[in-house]
């Protein structure tokens, strides 16, 4: 009997898939953006990304509801991303371990305020006019070539170029508009 109680609290500790997917959804872009931190190459970071989640889901016994997700993800990223490097001893650029700390704890503590740009950026985006959105969902939602976009909307790599850099001026000015917002309050 008293096995039966003590199952059902333990099970009861452990967060459900659905619960699980919901968090990692929130979480997915600032768990990416830490990892590409210590290893700038998207390819690689999509591998540890990938390792990391699925690292997380066989563990999730291990994770205790109420603490930080996003503190026990990147904590998981982090050695996966070690093991990462142990793997791969003869590549052109090898990091200390210890350096390779002390970048991690630098980006493990940018990780809350990469959360709250991305919010912000995301917020931004949707005030663009409609044209614009477009060329930012083509461009970076859907990975698509700037001369892929020019052959679509029938205009030229440079207008496309043009047209790039004055959407990333606009985002960029509303960001920090919004930020300083934020830090005044």
């Amino acid at each position: 009997m008293d096995k039966e109680i003590k199952n059902k609290s333990e099970t009861s500790k452990v967060i459900g898939t659905e619960h699980f997917l919901r968090l990692l959804a929130a979480n997915n872009k600032s768990i990416y953006a830490y990892i590409y931190s210590l290893i700038p190459n998207h390819f690689d970071t999509d591998d540890i990304l990938q390792e990391t989640v699925i690292y997380m889901f066989h563990n999730l016994s291990k994770f205790e509801p109420g603490s930080s997700f996003i503190k026990w993800a990147v904590r998981i990223a982090h050695y996966r991303v070690l093991s990462f490097y142990s793997r791969r001893k003869n590549a052109p650029l090898r990091f200390d371990t210890e350096l390779l700390h002390l970048i991690s704890e630098d980006a493990f503590e940018v990780v809350p305020e990469i959360n709250q740009r991305l919010e912000t950026l995301a917020e931004c985006r949707k005030k663009l006019a409609d044209p614009d959105q477009a060329m930012v969902s083509m461009r970076y939602d859907q990975g698509l070539a700037v001369k892929e976009i020019s052959e679509k909307s029938d205009k030229s790599i440079h207008s496309i170029y043009r047209s790039i850099a004055r959407i990333h001026d606009l985002l960029l000015l509303c960001v920090r508009r919004s930020t300083a917002q934020e830090d005044m309050a």
